[in-house]
């Protein structure tokens, strides 16, 4: 490391020579950082480029090759408020609707009123007689609090039927425990944290506790919260009534429901007592059923698709896995003796063309047109209407509205490259050092930026190429269509401005278009978007569009060659390459300047060092020379 000394010596300021003389040591190091930069810049611009080809390709996909949404239809319904039409690229011909005898209906089944409760939620009002308790002698609990595996402090609980679960509580409270109900849950701990209550024998302990809700009942067992108690006492059905206070416990349901295409699917679905019969009925949504429950107690169930089919309980278990006497749907009355809810969904039938026919939808498909049918027509035998006549005819405002459009996206997108082809290059605007932005406000920078990022694509070989293919694709015969027939651009009024400075932009002629597709509007859509071959026996049978994809595809991978794109790494394309080689050139040019600037410093010190010896031995000799 040099001893870095200032001009002590010598009086001058050796740090701003050092850094003169490396602003000089620097140029070179400065040209790679901004040859760097241009790389960088160049790299960037190729690549907008792909990714406004990409832009316009998938464009023609969505608009063109995908010809449904190229091609549509106009349809002619003579009956509008019987059926709705859609027509499909494909659809033709005609069709009769001589009748629609009936519509599909989807399987249902309603309950006008649900069923009463026959017990509620407990609380503190309820009397231990509502809760099963039917003698009335006095009952007695024996507890005990136990700690540290020890029980002591034994209690004797006291009450009988007509005892309210609030005095109950008191009693418990009264005898050092802590007990309360909520949500119909009674709970029975000790006070003391780290304590438990422990069940002491006495008569009829398990009967007892049972009916207090807490399944542990046996001598020895520890008490805590019991399950769910409810009242015998009944109160009015409502929307929120929960499926425990109807006598049901937590279950699985499985249900056997007809599916969209006419077939039986069992979906599972599973249910607590604690559901109200609103959120039960929504649980039967995800079985392909929809459920509702008014606030007054009417329910009703229908399946989501129609047709013939039933509605069926194939299972309700309980969280034993066995099945249960009286499961959900019995409970609510919504199943018969076999478990079918319900059976009652119908077919469509129709006549189409002199065939009867019918379906388990509403809708149906027929060359093409996709049909709903709306309501029964003409189904009495006396009746004599006429048929439902349906026709279809191409959108032509629809296609010349499609094909201007790709005009005016084509013209945008090749103005786009002929202006960066034709950009003008500022040889005087390099990139800017980092020292010169220091110099420079946010604004100057800005401007003086636009100029040195400007032509760098300037007659660039790939884009002047790219768009000559691009030219060749739209220009071409499309082989294979037959003689006499409207198989390029110009026969559907699509030609090349006359104007040079135009770079090949299409002009459209509406009136020629408009009557080149009213003429023949299959060969126009074939012509456009004909799936075929450059290397066909017939020539090239390539649509327009594919052929223009195709050649903006080899444009993206010539590009792609030279700039890469976004997953690639620098070794794998052109500028990449010239991006690791100059990196390595400014890593190797600026380990070499830390190099140069250390000599400096060296050479600096070395003179201070000898200016300052100098002066010493004057000072001796003027020392000698004044005896």
């Amino acid at each position: 490391m040099v001893n870095r000394v200032g001009g002590l010596a010598s009086g001058m300021d050796i740090d701003a020579l050092v850094e003169k003389l490396m602003t000089a040591e620097r140029v070179p190091l400065n040209k790679l950082n901004q040859k760097k930069t241009t790389y960088e810049w160049q790299r960037d611009a190729y690549r907008a480029v792909n990714t406004k080809l990409k832009t316009f390709s998938d464009y023609l996909f969505d608009n063109f090759t995908l010809s449904s949404n190229f091609v549509k239809n106009k349809v002619n319904v003579s009956n509008s408020a019987a059926i709705s039409v859609s027509a499909g690229s494909g659809a033709s011909g005609t069709l009769n609707i001589e009748k629609i005898e009936s519509l599909a209906t989807a399987a249902s089944k309603k309950v006008e009123t649900a069923p009463t409760t026959i017990r509620s939620v407990a609380n503190g009002d309820t009397t231990l007689a509502q809760l099963g308790f039917t003698s009335t002698t006095t009952h007695k609990l024996n507890l005990a609090i136990k700690k540290d595996g020890v029980a002591d402090s034994d209690q004797e609980i006291s009450f009988n039927n007509m005892t309210k679960v609030s005095d109950l509580i008191s009693e418990l409270d009264s005898k050092g425990f802590n007990a309360s109900i909520t949500n119909g849950k009674l709970s029975i701990t000790a006070k003391e944290e780290g304590a438990t209550v422990e069940v002491k024998d006495g008569p009829y302990v398990d009967s007892i506790l049972m009916k207090l809700g807490f399944s542990d009942s046996a001598v020895g067992s520890t008490l805590g919260t019991s399950k769910t108690l409810y009242s015998s006492a009944t109160s009015t059905t409502r929307n929120t009534t929960t499926l425990g206070e109807l006598g049901l416990g937590d279950g699985t349901l499985t249900l056997s429901v007809i599916d969209s295409k006419g077939l039986p699917r069992e979906s599972t679905i599973s249910y607590k007592e604690t559901d109200s019969l609103e959120s039960f009925m929504k649980r039967l949504n995800g079985a392909g059923l929809t459920g509702i429950v008014t606030s007054d107690g009417k329910m009703s169930i229908t399946s989501n698709t129609t047709g013939i089919g039933e509605i069926k309980v194939v299972s309700d278990k309980g969280t034993d896995g066995k099945d249960k006497a009286n499961g959900v749907m019995k409970t609510l009355n919504f199943v018969d003796e076999n478990g079918v809810i319900a059976k009652n969904g119908t077919n469509a039938k129709y006549t189409v063309n002199g065939l009867s026919m019918e379906s388990s939808s509403n809708t149906f498909t027929l060359s093409g047109y996709t049909v709903t049918v709306k309501e029964v027509y003409n189904a009495d035998t006396t009746s004599s209407a006429p048929p439902i006549s349906v026709t279809a005819d191409k959108d032509i405002d629809s296609m010349v509205d499609k094909i201007k459009e790709f005009v005016t996206k084509y013209n945008e997108l090749i103005t786009s490259l002929n202006d960066q082809l034709k950009e003008t290059k500022y040889r005087d605007y390099t990139p800017l050092t980092a020292e010169q932005r220091k110099d420079m406000t946010e604004s100057e920078q800005k401007l003086w930026d636009e100029k040195a990022m400007s032509g760098l694509l300037r007659g660039d070989s790939i884009l002047r190429s790219g768009l000559g293919d691009m030219r060749n694709a739209l220009y071409s015969q499309v082989k294979g269509l037959g003689d006499k027939v409207i198989d390029t651009m110009f026969e559907m009024g699509i030609t090349t401005s006359s104007n040079f400075n135009d770079g090949g932009k299409l002009v459209l002629d509406e009136t020629k278009l408009r009557k080149a597709i009213e003429e023949d509007p299959d060969r126009v859509v074939k012509t456009l978007t004909q799936t075929g071959s450059k290397a066909d026996t017939e020539g090239d049978t390539r649509g327009i569009v594919q052929r223009l994809r195709d050649s903006m595809s080899d444009f993206t991978k010539n590009i792609e060659k030279k700039a890469g794109r976004a997953t690639m790494t620098d070794n794998q394309f052109a500028i990449g390459k010239n991006l690791i080689d100059t990196n390595k050139r400014i890593t190797t040019l600026t380990d070499r300047l830390k190099d140069v600037e250390a000599r400096y410093w060296k050479q600096f010190s070395a003179m201070e060092a000898a200016i300052n010896k100098a002066n010493s031995q004057s000072s001796i000799f003027a020392q000698f020379g004044g005896q």
